[in-house]
C-alpha cells in the first residue's frame, strides 16, 4: 500500500516535517520516498545518496 503523507518545508529548508493521518503501528517497518529536484542533505550536513529511507516503530 502506498500512502501519500503531507510534508511541510519550512522557509529556511533544514528540516521536513512528515505529518500520517493516522497512528503508526508499534513494531512496524515504513518506508519513505521523497522526490525532490535540488540536492537533498541530511542533519549531519551530507548529501543523500538515494531518496528510499525506513525506519521501525517500537
Amino acid at each position: 500500500m502506498i500512502l501519500t503523507v503531507p510534508a511541510r518545508l519550512p522557509a529556511d529548508y533544514k528540516i521536513v516535517t512528515l505529518t500520517p493521518n493516522a497512528n503508526l503501528s508499534a513494531g512496524a517497518t515504513y518506508y519513505i520516498y521523497i522526490r525532490y529536484n535540488a540536492a537533498l542533505y541530511g542533519i549531519g550536513g551530507n548529501r543523500l545518496s538515494g531518496t528510499y529511507m525506513s525506519f521501525t516503530t517500537q
